[in-house]
């Protein structure tokens, strides 16, 4: 099974540490529009692309001895280096002494044994941004969340400068060979969407055969998604991007105790609901709705059981693939 994640953040490198369960042949598109943290610091003191989330996605396919991940995962306590996180410095390193960002990150690749490739979305710098419905425009993925909150106004438009920035050809190639091409799960405008704004991603995504597959959050964001249902997440893909088609969703419709949820209550936080009218919509525009209990809680917070998904997208490509509603047992 070949498949083609594309994402950032937690979201993507908790969803391959499942997927290369069942598959040799991984290709992970990663986000470059981060602008925050360490990753952010690197950003614009050396020029070069955010590492952090590359960083997680090649330690989430790594087969290695778990001290080395330990190393690549190290994050400096103090001194000058306080906050940074060796693994963006090796990669930063690595860059200094290899063809490009590009070459930098296969070589890390080959060093970790990692199953599949981690690619980022261009080698061009992104920058992410934002018009709210209030009118004001933002700049920096990192901002758009607390601007949202600070000024009470939603997204309603974003967008990636430069305008033309392209995906190399060996994304565009894994996703018109791919069985399978997953988005998200993680921050829908800030990981998942972003990617979707390269122009030749995006024809790519369009024209490929293989299935589509949107991973829902399983909470709302703060600043990003606040009130929003499954539909309004898969309007959000149609309406901020060129996508024309989406053949599947991957729904949570498991619930937390009230000691779990009380604590995401507490960051405003709450269960993306799935609603007879987002059933609706999705059954009108030709989308599967695939649901089960997706909820892992790993020391308290809640994340995607990515074994669980892997195991249904695998299932998925191997039976008839029908529009009809589903649960994803199996």
């Amino acid at each position: 099974m070949k498949i083609v994640a594309i994402g950032g953040g937690t979201g993507l490198s908790i969803l391959l540490r499942g997927l290369k369960e069942v598959s040799q042949e991984i290709t992970a598109v990663v986000t470059v529009a981060d602008d925050g943290g360490g990753s952010g610091v690197l950003r614009e003191d050396l020029g070069m692309l955010p590492p952090g989330d590359i960083r997680n996605c090649i330690l989430a396919l790594a087969n290695t001895e778990p001290i080395l991940q330990d190393l690549l995962q190290y994050r400096f306590s103090e001194g000058r280096l306080k906050g940074q996180n060796f693994g963006n410095l090796m990669i930063a390193a690595m860059q200094g002494i290899s063809e490009g960002f590009e070459d930098a990150i296969r070589k890390i690749s080959d060093i970790f044994a990692i199953t599949g490739k981690v690619l980022p979305v261009s080698v061009v710098p992104m920058v992410l941004y934002a018009q709210l419905t209030d009118g004001i425009h933002v700049k920096g993925e990192s901002n758009i969340p607390l601007e949202v909150v600070k000024r009470g106004a939603g997204v309603k438009k974003i967008w990636v400068e430069p305008h033309d920035v392209e995906s190399g050809d060996e994304i565009i190639e894994a996703i018109l060979a791919a069985d399978v091409v997953v988005l998200g799960p993680g921050s829908l405008f800030t990981s998942v969407i972003p990617n979707m704004l390269v122009d030749n991603l995006m024809a790519a995504l369009n024209a490929t055969h293989a299935k589509r597959v949107y991973i829902c959050n399983i909470m709302t964001q703060p600043g990003e998604t606040d009130h929003f249902t499954v539909g309004d997440h898969v309007k959000a893909l149609f309406t901020h991007t060129k996508l024309k088609a989406l053949d599947a969703v991957f729904i949570n419709e498991g619930t937390l105790t009230e000691e779990q949820m009380a604590r995401y209550l507490k960051e405003d936080s709450n269960l993306v609901a799935f609603t007879p009218e987002c059933e609706a919509m999705l059954a009108k525009i030709g989308i599967d709705v695939y649901k089960d209990d997706l909820i892992e809680v790993v020391k308290g917070y809640v994340r995607h059981n990515a074994g669980c998904i892997a195991m249904k997208l695998e299932a998925i490509c191997e039976r008839a693939y029908t529009p009809i509603s589903h649960d994803l047992k199996v």
